[in-house]
């Protein structure tokens, strides 16, 4: 028994179904399957290397949740991306499809959207810089200003936001002014209402989830006490 977690983007996404789908595909040993899915908007700025529209993209998500459920993905909007032209300009993103991200897995019983903002980092800047684009980064005022935003959409589809990496955005609630929010942050005085929206914490493998799975397919493993690289168990 073994859990499979692969990295999903784009066309890699479209070879791996078309494996899985054949009878005496090596994939069916497999008793549990978990996915990272990457699903950003469409943005040939950012990825003109992309292969796969948005609507294929939607489709294959759709077709592992059918297939695995809805709690065997972890799809990702990541990294939310600000920038400009490297000669100048307004400051432009990579949100205009996110509406219509969250309605679909929402529609699907997926729960969750990991998020994280992007980071400076020499080969980002250095990809953006050879595209003819500046990296735009964010204040943490700046970033909270964009999850205000955000989080009534994702709210809206039954959808939370879960941060990837930056756990000082964690516990971030919808409902304050900005300055009340990050002080009930740095306190850690997160909302016990599950109906009000706050930033998660994600996984890169939730153990625990791949425990259950296991579980209700009446096998006798404890995947939590492997070791997963960027798994936690608390």
């Amino acid at each position: 028994m073994a859990a499979l977690v692969p990295d999903f983007v784009g066309s890699r996404t479209r070879k791996w179904i078309a494996a899985y789908q054949r009878p005496d595909s090596i994939l069916h040993r497999y008793a549990v399957h978990l996915f990272n899915f990457t699903v950003n908007s469409e943005n040939l700025d950012l990825e003109p290397g992309m292969e796969t529209s948005l609507h294929e993209r939607l489709d294959q998500v759709t077709y592992l949740a059918r297939t695995f459920g809805p709690y065997a993905l972890s799809c990702r909007f990541d990294p939310i991306v600000h920038y400009r032209s490297i000669i100048g300009g307004p400051v432009r993103d990579n949100l205009r499809d996110f509406e219509t991200i969250v309605r679909h897995i929402g529609g699907l019983g997926i729960d969750y959207i990991v998020f994280s903002f992007c980071q400076a980092y020499p080969k980002s800047v250095r990809n953006m810089k050879a595209a003819g684009l500046e990296l735009v980064t964010l204040n943490r005022a700046e970033e909270c200003a964009v999850l205000d935003k955000l989080m009534p959409i994702a709210h809206r589809y039954g959808v939370q936001l879960r941060c990837c990496g930056d756990k000082g955005l964690v516990g971030y609630p919808i409902i304050k002014s900005q300055e009340e929010a990050l002080v009930s942050v740095a306190k850690r005085e997160i909302p016990q209402h599950t109906n009000i929206p706050v930033i998660g914490q994600s996984r890169c493998v939730d153990a625990k989830l791949a425990d259950r799975i296991a579980r209700e397919k009446g096998l006798n493993v404890f995947l939590s006490q492997a070791i997963f690289p960027g798994s936690h168990s608390e």
